[in-house]
Formats: C-alpha cells, sequence, structure tokens
C-alpha cells in the first residue's frame, strides 16, 4: 500500500514540477487567484492521467502523455496567461529539459537500492531540489532571454524542443535510442554540440548588435 501511494505521489510531483517550472518560465504573476488557478488546472490534468491509466494502461498512457499533459499546459500558459505560442511551447520544452534532473536521480537511487520505491523516492526529492535551484538561479535568467526578441526565444528554445521531439520518437514511440546501434549511441552527443555551437555563435552575434544598437 505504501509502494502505490509513493508511485502515484511521484506521478502527482511529476506534473506539478512540469507544469510549475513551465509556467513560471512563461512568467506567471505570483498571485493567489494564480496559484488557485494552476492548482485547479494541475488536478484535472492528473485525473485525466488517473482515467487513461485505469482504461487503457501505463504504456498507452505513457505514450499519450503529451496529448493529455503538455498540450493542455501549453494551452494553458496561452488562453490563461496571456502568452504567445512561441513562449508558451518553449516553457513547455524547457521544462521537459529540467525534468531529467530528477529522473535521473530516481534512477540512479533506484539502481544502488535495487528498489522501484526508491526510484520513485528520488524523483521526489530530485524535483524539490530542481525547482529551488531553477527559481534561484535560472528563472530570471530564461525569462529574459524569451522576452528579448524573437530570435532569442528561438535560439532559447531549438536544443529543449528538438530535446522533446527526439526523446518521444526514439524512446517512447521507438526503441531507436535503446537498439545499441553505433548511430543511435552518437546520436544525441552529436546534436547537443551541434546545437551547443550554433547557439554560442548566434547568441553572441545577438549581443554584438544589440550593442552597436546602444552606441
Amino acid at each position: 500500500m505504501i509502494e502505490i501511494i509513493i508511485e502515484f505521489s511521484r506521478y502527482f510531483v511529476a506534473l506539478l514540477f512540469g507544469t510549475g517550472v513551465a509556467v513560471t518560465f512563461a512568467g506567471m504573476p505570483r498571485t493567489r487567484k494564480n496559484y488557485l488557478v494552476y492548482g485547479i488546472f494541475a488536478v484535472i490534468v492528473f485525473m485525466f492521467q488517473l482515467l487513461s491509466l485505469w482504461t487503457w494502461g501505463m504504456d498507452i498512457t505513457f505514450k499519450m502523455y503529451p496529448l493529455i499533459t503538455h498540450l493542455p499546459e501549453v494551452i494553458f500558459i496561452v488562453l490563461y496567461l496571456k502568452r504567445p505560442w512561441l513562449i508558451a511551447i518553449t516553457s513547455m520544452c524547457l521544462s521537459f529539459l529540467c525534468y531529467q534532473f530528477p529522473r535521473y536521480i530516481g534512477t540512479l537511487l533506484g539502481a544502488a537500492f535495487g528498489n522501484v520505491t526508491m526510484n520513485h523516492i528520488g524523483y521526489i526529492v530530485g524535483a524539490f531540489l530542481m525547482s529551488y535551484f531553477l527559481h534561484k538561479y535560472v528563472i530570471k535568467s530564461v525569462r529574459h532571454l524569451m522576452e528579448r526578441s524573437v530570435k532569442s526565444c528561438l535560439l532559447l528554445g531549438a536544443m529543449p524542443t528538438f530535446y522533446y521531439a527526439s526523446e518521444h520518437i526514439c524512446t517512447v514511440y521507438t526503441d531507436f535510442m535503446y537498439s545499441g546501434a553505433r548511430i543511435a549511441v552518437q546520436f544525441m552527443p552529436f546534436v547537443t554540440s551541434t546545437f551547443y555551437i550554433v547557439f554560442i555563435l548566434s547568441y553572441y552575434a545577438e549581443t554584438q548588435k544589440q550593442a552597436n544598437i546602444q552606441r
């Protein structure tokens, strides 16, 4: 019974963490009303997740996650927070990228203890730690880059968006990343390094342009 409670707590924390980071990146004002509306939204989405889980099982629910969780998240940011689609999608993809830290902590503890429950506990602890780190050190910078210009937002969101797409295509809907093929093993390092170099060069050009304008 305790294991089941911990497992479903992990799922709810994952939802709160992902949507919470996304709406914060998108610039949701910290008001009582916004927190209430966001809380209601999160509970409704979680109920849809549970309904899908009980109706179709874990495998189908996992594959439907973008449709029943990420899409409503983007729509919430656009309709309720009145943010542009570009910022909404970028915020969602960035939050998905941030989700990898608690997921890895959970995997690490689960492997160390040989226990799925420890995986869930590790994820929950990692989510709280990552949330604190993001709010203290990252969110302000991310908002600045997203709102600076369309080009800046595109540069910031390119890598997270590509990662989001490739993660679902290569691991959720196919097993390409786990096939063991050399091209699969080298795929993400190649893409990550490429996007990093392009980002550095493009961002440097953007800052130089802004500096010249201010002169």
